[in-house]
């Protein structure tokens, strides 16, 4: 059994929320019930526009004096401000904890944790506090490091350390949907499969968008969902790259895409019955099904 490896996300940042309302905002606000989330569990969550249409995606990470949402690097300049708009009389401060770096350990790290002594359970959202580091276990391969950067470097100073790329087929091996700038306010929660990700509360109060939500889950007709696809070709795509239909027209948009054995791998928001795909500029390149 090979050792786990782990590589800096710099895609990644991480949010800040503090104050004593931090958890009745956060529940106002997000598609997941944090009312109920306990402080050894996180939760994977979206927030929404009032049309439904997903923000930005959230690893939320309850704390003691501060909780931390991780999310697309690019987004948090933006989402501040807006987020803030929300507060109105809540105790609640929000800032970008620039202190924090997320890392990525891929692999099976079970035998490995047990040597750091981290005790991190196996159920997805699990949460370990160990090294000042904050463990997130997004999938059954698949671990967040989140703190000081350091701080994760010494933590997992006996592994080996590989580029963001090697994390990113991790989390499209999971199925992890991401929302850079690029594809923000696009996508209903379930377009990225947030429904079957566990990132969303169903029997919760309101929050912004919650009747399109609610709506959909209902009537079953969601007729763009994220699909993971294997490609022949060493070019990968950047996040928004569209991809085409047998007619040469648009069906859909890559979330994100990494290298992999024999050519790339991604996740495509398309319509589930688009047929045969390429991606712009390989037509001669199909997308397979993985």
């Amino acid at each position: 059994m090979s050792d786990p490896r782990f590589s800096f996300l710099t895609d990644h940042a991480v949010i800040g929320v503090s104050g004593r309302d931090v958890r009745k905002f956060l529940h106002a606000q997000l598609t997941q019930n944090i009312e109920d989330l306990g402080p050894e569990r996180a939760a994977l969550a979206a927030w929404a526009d009032a049309r439904g249409r997903v923000r930005a995606i959230f690893h939320v990470v309850p704390g003691e004096e501060r909780w931390l949402l991780v999310t697309s690097a690019d987004l948090v300049p933006g989402l501040l401000p807006k987020l803030r708009l929300f507060v109105l009389r809540d105790d609640v401060a929000l800032a970008h904890a620039e202190e924090l770096s997320v890392a990525a350990v891929v692999g099976d790290a079970r035998a490995w944790l047990s040597s750091r002594h981290v005790a991190l359970e196996s159920g997805a959202h699990a949460l370990a506090h160990a090294h000042d580091v904050v463990w997130l276990r997004v999938g059954a391969k698949l671990i967040y490091a989140i703190g000081p950067r350091e701080a994760i470097r010494g933590a997992c100073g006996t592994l080996e350390e590989l580029p963001a790329s090697h994390a990113a087929l991790a989390a499209i091996h999971e199925g992890l949907p991401i929302v850079g700038s690029e594809l923000s306010e696009r996508y209903t929660p379930h377009m990225l499969n947030l429904d079957r990700l566990g990132g969303i509360s169903f029997d919760k109060g309101c929050y912004p968008g919650q009747e399109v939500v609610a709506r959909t889950e209902n009537l079953g007709a969601v007729k763009r969902r994220a699909q993971r696809f294997k490609a022949a070709q060493t070019r990968v795509p950047a996040r928004g790259s569209a991809a085409l239909n047998g007619n040469g027209a648009h069906a859909g948009e890559v979330l994100r895409a990494a290298p992999a054995e024999g050519g790339i791998e991604l996740l495509a928001v398309v319509a589930v019955d688009a047929g045969p795909l390429t991606l712009e500029g390989s037509s001669a390149v199909a997308l397979i099904p993985a």
